[in-house]
């Protein structure tokens, strides 16, 4: 299949204006699907972070109860998440993944402080403790703080590896439809381009035709109902007005020259550079040269008088 120029500017046009724009859908959806993705995560962990508190607050020890390691790492099992609960000082009574051991003061920790000044805090970033990427929320014990009853922080924290997992995967979904649509759209335009193109090699034809004297009528456009039949229409009538205009200028064409011949005055004719531009056989035979040599050159090298 042969492509004209003009369908060929079309279609790379067309592929680079697709390409921009899929660029564009992609890095708004994206975007779009990856912050979704982490407000769904952030408001899980605000609601298993609200639960676990509501538990803590019911047992009658509070966050020094024994049997509160067993019930954290059973939610760390369902959930998948890390469970820590840190006195007013920083310091870990209980941790779902390393129990009661000393894991440092942890009162600097930044979701930490924005508990105690917003009643939330929540931070990515990655943990000093097994050096992952994490999603921590935090929020106080009690707020306000209970004088009768020991005041800490309840925080959750969850691995970011899967939920980047599943925003690289909805992202190799979206670039392969994107691109899958890309080339089934392309193969369809350049189907249908070719078809409402068809026509064009036709008038180029047409058109070097007409400048070589030839007048063809266009085939295959009768059927058309569109702007290439009225073109071709117009072209038509174009052809038979040239073709008149063309006879009647041979036919006084052939009349000047039968007059011309016909008269025993020499007859000629220059132009502004004194280029003999009409001339009778008479005329040839008055300044003694042939009318084929004086046709074209200046009258006065033909009548110069030789030294």
């Amino acid at each position: 299949m042969r492509f004209s120029r003009a369908l060929l500017n079309f279609l790379v046009g067309y592929a680079i204006l697709h390409l921009i724009v899929a660029a564009i859908f992609l890095f708004v959806v994206t975007g779009w699907l990856k912050n979704q993705l982490l407000d769904q995560h952030r408001q899980r962990l605000q609601d298993i972070c609200f639960s676990l508190r509501e538990h803590v607050r019911s047992l009658p020890e509070g966050m020094r109860q024994a049997e509160l390691l067993g019930h954290l790492q059973i939610l760390e099992e369902n959930t998948g998440a890390r469970f820590t609960l840190i006195n007013d000082q920083g310091e870990v009574l209980v941790d779902s993944r390393t129990g009661y051991k000393d894991i440092g003061d942890h009162g600097s920790r930044p979701e930490l402080q924005e508990a105690r000044n917003h009643g939330v805090g929540f931070i990515r970033r990655t943990s000093a403790t097994v050096n992952l990427p994490l999603m921590y929320l935090a929020i106080p014990l009690y707020e306000p703080p209970d004088p009768e009853r020991e005041n800490g922080l309840v925080r959750v924290a969850f691995e970011e590896r899967p939920i980047l997992e599943t925003i690289g995967s909805l992202q190799k979904f979206l670039w392969l439809f994107t691109i899958g649509s890309g080339i089934l759209a392309g193969i369809l335009m350049v189907v249908f381009a070719s078809r409402e193109m068809k026509p064009l090699p036709k008038f180029a034809e047409a058109a070097r035709n007409v400048a070589s004297g030839r007048y063809v009528m266009l085939p295959g456009l009768t059927h058309r109902d569109d702007e290439w039949k009225s073109l071709a229409d117009a072209f038509s009538v174009m052809q038979s007005e040239l073709r008149q205009r063309e006879m009647r200028l041979r036919e006084n064409s052939q009349r000047i020259e039968a007059v011309l011949g016909s008269m025993i005055e020499g007859v000629l004719a220059v132009d502004h550079s004194k280029r003999v531009v009409v001339a009778n056989q008479a005329a040839g035979e008055l300044l003694g040269v042939n009318l084929e040599e004086l046709l074209g050159n200046n009258l006065l090298d033909m009548v110069r008088i030789p030294e």
